[in-house]
């Protein structure tokens, strides 16, 4: 389903909608000529177009054969409709979603659309029909977020179709760890390390041979980022103090024996409160050669 306006209460509203249903988005910039617009409707296989006015108003529906419904997105009123059928249900709306949720529509009754690991299949075949100069692959699905293990498995069923150059993500903490999927997937060309490199700030330096973080350094750093923020924030150092908070969510994985002062971190209201406790850790808090734990 195609999405043709500038941004709007309605663009989003029709967005959130079509992702309930289980549909895909096709949003489409509204800066774009009509040829243009038409070939990424065609191309995209869009069987409905939804345009705000500015839009339509250039367009030409006998350039986009394939679409079965054309609604305008100012007030969701329909265009031209291939099916009669259409045109009741919006003519009804209210009374049908009467019918539907007599005693109130609630989030529960909202059900995004969840893949499975084998759909992936479906959406590379799109990715090999363009020259992407490389793609980048998390093996989770919509359900997992961050939770469980990167599916390894899944990676390396989907590896084989890959036209392109492929760079791995997910679950990447330690150099044993990127060592051993480098040898397992040779053909992998680059790794993309996120939540891992800020558990361990020197990661990249140990992946190239160098030496491991230490005292006087962390505390370098970590004042260098909390002075960044705060300037960032124009001298705003509580807002700055909780954005390190979210920093040593994963930093505190580096240490031993923080179990309290992390439960502190997680509690703290003030800067001073921060200040002392991270003094704490890094002052009592042995420092671990390899991040452990799950980063989540």
């Amino acid at each position: 389903m195609a999405l043709v306006g500038r941004n709007s209460s309605n663009w989003a509203i029709c967005f959130f909608g079509i992702l309930a249903y289980g549909a895909v988005a096709v949003p489409i910039l509204h800066e774009f000529k009509p040829d243009n617009i038409h070939h990424i409707v065609n191309h995209s296989e869009a069987k409905a177009v939804l345009a705000a006015s500015s839009n339509w108003e250039n367009m030409n529906e006998r350039m986009m054969p394939d679409v079965k419904l054309f609604m305008m997105l100012d007030n969701f009123s329909i265009i031209h409709s291939k099916s009669k059928e259409v045109r009741v249900v919006r003519d009804r709306i209210n009374e049908y979603f009467g019918e539907k949720y007599p005693r109130s529509f609630t989030s529960n009754d909202v059900r995004y659309h969840v893949e499975k690991p084998e759909e992936f299949a479906a959406i590379l075949d799109i990715y090999n029909r363009y020259p992407i100069c490389e793609l980048t692959i998390h093996p989770r699905v919509m359900r997992q977020l961050y939770r469980g293990q990167a599916d390894r498995a899944a990676f390396a069923a989907s590896l084989p179709g890959c036209r392109m150059p492929v760079c791995y993500n997910g679950d990447l903490r330690t150099v044993g760890e990127v060592r051993a999927l480098e040898g397992r997937f040779p053909e992998v060309t680059h790794v993309m390390i996120g939540r891992g490199l800020v558990a361990d700030p020197a990661l990249a330096r140990k992946l190239r041979g160098g030496k491991g973080t230490d005292r006087e350094e962390l505390t370098d750093f970590l004042a260098a980022l909390y002075q960044g923020y705060t300037d960032f924030y124009q001298g705003q150092v509580p807002t700055a103090a909780q954005r390190m908070r979210e920093v040593w969510f994963y930093l505190i994985h580096l240490f031993d024996d923080a179990e309290k002062l992390n439960k502190q971190l997680r509690r703290f209201r003030t800067p001073a409160e921060y200040e002392r406790i991270q003094a704490e850790i890094l002052a009592s808090c042995p420092i671990r050669s390899n991040v452990q734990g799950d980063l989540v």
